[in-house]
């Protein structure tokens, strides 16, 4: 036997009720969510530095002249509702995808967030997620994997979804671990033990739903199989601290 290799199908075949029991697990534990994207808590007054305090007419005059710095705030205070009169939030698309032109990351990822809230704009979302992510924004990194796992505004691919979840997961955004545990289990290349070894990890990082997760999981493996997950769930890299 490969260690951390499964045959397809071979737990399928000798449990019968395993499909429906893992669909169960997975819905427990939240995978199946469509609305799991990482999304930055969104600007509010108390966490505005002062001079965005002062209102958008502030940022006005920099942003107009190409300052890519002041489009990204200047859309930051329009998402917030804190915009001059008669503006509104959705605004903020506008001066997000200015700055974003002007390779601003973070503005990227929020044009990317916002874009995928309206209809019809997932392949545009996708490509500023794309950027973003280029620049080493972990979170742009997990939304992108998202839609790659989904097919959302481009061609489903899983395993490539998956490479991004562990690369997102390295960067610190440790909920990837749950999201590869359900790649292993439905994805292409379908691999229990890979899927019990990343759902041990996400008990490890104390993530909910993990410790349900691999113990129910667990359940339904061999000990051999139990004890190639945990080996190989020792041997995952580690991630990095999130700043």
């Amino acid at each position: 036997m490969i260690l951390g290799r499964v045959a397809p199908g071979r737990l399928i075949s000798g449990f019968p009720t395993l499909r429906r029991t893992l669909t169960v697990l997975l819905a427990t534990t939240g995978l199946f969510s469509p609305c799991s994207s990482i999304a930055e808590p969104g600007p509010s007054w108390e966490s505005l530095p002062w001079e965005e305090r002062i209102g958008a007419a502030w940022f006005r005059n920099q942003a107009d002249a190409g300052d890519a710095e002041a489009q990204y705030r200047l859309g930051e205070i329009y998402e917030s509702g804190l915009g001059e009169p008669g503006s509104k939030p959705d605004d903020a698309i506008g001066w997000y995808r200015k700055a974003a032109a002007q390779g601003h990351a973070r503005a990227a990822f929020r044009l990317a967030h916002l874009l995928e809230q309206q209809p019809g704009q997932e392949k545009t979302a996708a490509e500023a997620y794309r950027q973003a992510s280029l620049a080493g924004l972990s979170e742009a990194i997990y939304n992108l994997a998202r839609l790659y796992r989904d097919g959302a505004g481009v061609q489903q691919d899983q395993r490539w979804s998956a490479r991004l979840y562990r690369q997102a997961y390295g960067a610190g955004v440790t909920r990837a671990a749950l999201d590869l545990a359900q790649l292993a289990l439905v994805g292409a290349g379908r691999d229990e033990v890979v899927a019990l070894a990343w759902a041990l990890r996400a008990q490890d990082e104390g993530l909910p739903g993990g410790a349900e997760l691999a113990e129910n999981l667990g359940a339904l493996l061999d000990a051999e199989q139990r004890q190639a997950a945990e080996r190989l769930s020792q041997r995952l890299p580690r991630p990095e601290p999130r700043s």
